[in-house]
């Protein structure tokens, strides 16, 4: 049954035209603070189907934490609405790279792990007539268990899993 819902979805967005009155640009460079990459991010969205009220887009960014981490949030985004006001939602997973000191048999170390979200998306999205961008939006994230190299034969606990309820806004140009 699931299959049958996938491939009838997949149907239904490769039939969807692509052009629009209500949007122009289908391509998009913002900043956001806090939101999918935790912190910052700077991304990138190229709109892959539209209709006059229901917009695609998938989604790629970077971000860094200090020197020590670095992650990439990734999403799938649906925008609906006309005009230069729209309803953004979307889903994605941000994935961090990390490097940690410690101490192994007190001698100085470093770890290297992976932290994984799960990401989610609901906000509002104005994009001017010019290409000015501005984004805001409730991200909510989801932390899985870190996952260690497969060297690492006694890997420590890392953090819990856990709900991280959060928001984001961003600015950017859309052209």
């Amino acid at each position: 049954m699931k299959s049958c819902i996938k491939i009838l979805f997949i149907i239904l967005l490769m039939s969807l035209p692509y052009g629009s009155h209500a949007q122009k640009f289908r391509n998009s460079i913002y900043g956001e603070v806090l939101g999918n990459g935790l912190f910052y991010s700077i991304n990138y969205e190229r709109n892959i189907l539209a209709t006059e009220k229901v917009f695609l887009s998938p989604s790629v960014g970077f971000t860094s934490v200090g020197r020590n981490a670095t992650g990439i949030p990734v999403m799938m985004l649906a925008y609906f609405g006309g005009g230069n006001s729209s309803l953004e939602t979307g889903l994605g997973y941000t994935g961090f790279y990390r490097e940690e000191d410690f101490l192994n048999y007190m001698v100085p170390d470093k770890r290297t792990y992976f932290e994984h979200y799960s990401t989610a998306r609901l906000g509002y999205r104005y994009e001017s007539p010019k290409g000015f961008l501005f984004k805001v939006a409730f991200t909510p994230l989801y932390r899985f268990n870190t996952t260690y190299p497969f060297h690492e034969v006694y890997a420590p606990d890392g953090p819990a899993p856990r709900f991280i309820p959060s928001g984001g806004i961003g600015f950017g140009k859309s052209f």
